[in-house]
């Protein structure tokens, strides 16, 4: 181990055992395999039954139950939109589309307009029926930024919305789009009552109000979200039997991990998001539970706020991003689950790229900063979420920064305090994370990098990039495509607007008894089929 990390890291130990807050387990090794998945056969057998209560402990503070103006879509929020909400269409865990209240999609000859045909005799939980005058008023809301401010920017190419009959819809696009199916598989596609949200207005967060296969039943914030069977739910499982199985889903928020496998552990909870490296072990060897590897990752970074001094000095931006030895860092932080990557990609993603101009160079490091003009070094306060593992991460950030001559103040923030601040550019340094893929790399580096985006909370702008982006939009080539979204890689960490830590993988974990579950591409649960088997 680094010792750097190690003496950080010790320090921590000593303070998590002073508070009492002692975790357990040996050293994680890798996951080999993903868990084997009942055959179907086996399925039939043992079930599935019906009828049980499913507790799940989430990860980040639900903020809108209204999809489009959610800003926590991974580990919480996402999972409550599929069990009350459905989408058009949606993207499976290996990124095919697949139908869900439209039955199909065509683009007209020149690119310009997409049609879909929806699914008939559906109702929303308040009764209203969905049809084409359903949708389209749903996708009206997208075309206005101040209705659907987090949603609004992956829809900037769609034109207008028409009804062709009852059961049809027609997008107009301002030109030819290779990323608006993508766009509609992900927040902004949910379909939401009109009639509820025009009766609730403002409280429409206490009554959300979809086609999906749960109803609403409470949301106390900050504590949990209830959902319950929809009884008329539409869709049927491969005997042509009713869904959900499920007649109630609690999502509990959790954010304390080592809370949360305690709550596994003693089958408070059924599954649970993010398994720190440090349990993996304990779930491994309890005979009731599973570790699954999630198809998601989590990335760590730093938003370096470039609409004020002293970040928006591009060499000190840059000194930043040599003073890590980021491979020690993953190493020793989530042992057995990090990795580095360069950029918002995964490595098993088709356009990924190992362009990174950064390594560990603590000398350059220091050179930049004189040059930058600090020759003496500099202050700056450090925001955080109080949350692990940002607990641990933060204080090895700080050592790193320190060796180069930049003293952190660490700000542990509650995590909707931290967003406002983060929203209005009220930080110097803040510790960032995002859980990839997105349903596609256009939709993340649009929300995350783009100049307009809702969560380029760096305030980072570069022209180059964000026509870069706008071309990638319009290109149907998949080797056009690869080569646009490396070079927008490549702008982006010349231009020091991103800095990356490292990476860690997604593990969940599960008691046994729990049986279909099955997840998003982004990683998000689909409990639609999930059923226990006691």
């Amino acid at each position: 181990m680094n010792k750097k990390i190690q003496i950080v890291l010790s320090v921590l130990l000593v303070l998590f055992l002073a508070t009492g807050l002692v975790f357990a387990g040996g050293k994680p090794e890798p996951e080999k395999e993903m868990p084997e998945k009942e055959t179907m056969v086996e399925k039939a057998a043992m079930g599935p039954k019906r009828g049980q209560s499913l507790v799940t402990g989430v990860m980040v503070k639900i903020t809108s139950l209204d999809p489009p103006n959610g800003n926590a879509y991974g580990g919480g929020e996402g999972d409550v939109y599929l069990a009350i909400y459905n989408r058009l269409l949606r993207k499976d865990e290996q990124g095919q589309f697949v139908p869900e209240l439209a039955t199909s999609w065509d683009f007209s000859q020149d690119g310009k307009q997409l049609t879909f045909k929806l699914r008939q005799g559906i109702n929303f939980h308040d009764g209203t029926p969905f049809n084409a005058e359903a949708a389209k008023w749903n996708l009206d809301r997208l075309l206005d930024p101040k209705d659907a401010t987090q949603a609004y920017q992956f829809f900037t190419d769609l034109q207008s919305i028409e009804v062709v009959d009852p059961y049809t819809v027609r997008l107009t696009l301002k030109g030819p789009s290779s990323v608006i199916m993508d766009a509609l598989a992900y927040k902004g596609g949910f379909m939401l009552s009109p009639t509820a949200f025009k009766t609730y207005g403002e409280d429409y967060n206490q009554h959300p109000t979809g086609t999906g296969p749960f109803k609403f039943v409470e949301w106390i914030p900050g504590n949990r979200c209830v959902v319950a069977r929809n009884e008329n739910y539409w869709e049927k499982d491969e005997n042509g039997e009713p869904l959900p199985y499920l007649e109630r889903i609690t999502f509990r928020q959790i954010t304390d991990d080592s809370v949360r496998i305690v709550e596994l552990q003693t089958g408070n909870a059924h599954m649970v998001v993010r398994v720190p490296a440090e349990s993996m072990d304990i779930v491994r060897q309890d005979p009731n539970l599973e570790l699954v590897k999630s198809p998601t990752a989590t990335t760590y970074r730093l938003y370096l706020n470039m609409r004020r001094p002293p970040f928006n000095n591009f060499k000190l931006r840059q000194a930043i991003n040599y003073a890590f030895d980021r491979e020690a860092m993953a190493e020793s932080i989530v042992p057995g689950q990090g990795s580095v990557n360069p950029f918002l990609i995964l490595p098993d993603e088709r356009y990924y790229s190992t362009y990174n101009p950064y390594n560990y160079d603590p000398a350059k490091a220091k050179k930049l900063l004189a040059e930058a003009g600090y020759p003496n070094g500099l202050d700056v306060e450090f925001m955080m979420i109080a949350r692990e593992p940002d607990v641990t991460i933060a204080p090895v950030v700080q050592s790193y920064l320190q060796d180069i001559g930049i003293n952190t103040e660490i700000l542990p923030l509650d995590r909707l305090i931290y967003v406002d601040k983060a929203k209005n550019g009220d930080f110097d340094m803040s510790m960032a994370q995002i859980t990839l893929p997105l349903p596609s790399i256009y939709l993340t580096m649009t929300q995350q990098i783009h100049s307009k985006g809702p969560i380029n909370r760096a305030a980072w702008n570069n022209p180059e990039f964000d026509a870069t982006l706008e071309e990638l939009a319009m290109t149907f080539d998949i080797a056009k495509q690869d080569e646009l979204i490396k070079k927008a890689q490549k702008i982006c960490l010349d231009d020091a607007g991103q800095t990356f830590l490292f990476t860690r993988d997604g593990y969940d974990g599960r008691r046994k008894a729990v049986k279909g579950v099955e997840y998003q591409q982004e990683g998000l649960w689909l409990l639609t089929k999930a059923w226990i088997d006691e």
